[in-house]
């Protein structure tokens, strides 16, 4: 993955996908504005009592379907935060913000990550 101040400029998918379509090429958010829409999303979360500690932090794609039977997906540009508990020992979860609006996925229907092979 190729990242510009302007955004993501190309990625390399190891998967058989066809495009049928792009968007408009827009600029994605900076990592610390995503971090503010986690930390917020996480307090808002049945897990808010307890602290979030974050082993990595990067910029990833999640799909997206609109239809479950259908095979045509969304790639939406995400952050991803893997998360685990105080000791470091277990990850909990990994939590995704979109990278142009700045929502947090909800916590409890994440989408899935798509590996790009690049951090």
């Amino acid at each position: 993955m190729t990242v510009t101040p302007q955004g993501v400029d190309s990625v390399n998918l190891n998967l058989p996908v066809t495009i049928l379509q792009a968007g408009e090429e827009q600029p994605v958010i900076p990592y610390a504005q995503a971090a503010a829409a986690m930390a917020e999303a996480w307090e808002n979360s049945l897990l808010g009592h307890q602290p979030l500690y974050v082993r990595h932090i990067r910029l990833t794609y999640v799909m997206q379907r609109g239809d479950p039977n259908s095979l045509d997906v969304t790639l939406i540009p995400a952050w991803e935060f893997a998360t685990m508990e105080e000791s470091g020992d277990t990850f909990l979860e990994y939590n995704y913000v979109n990278a142009i609006t700045g929502e947090a996925f909800p916590l409890a229907a994440l989408p899935v990550s798509l590996q790009t092979g690049a951090d």
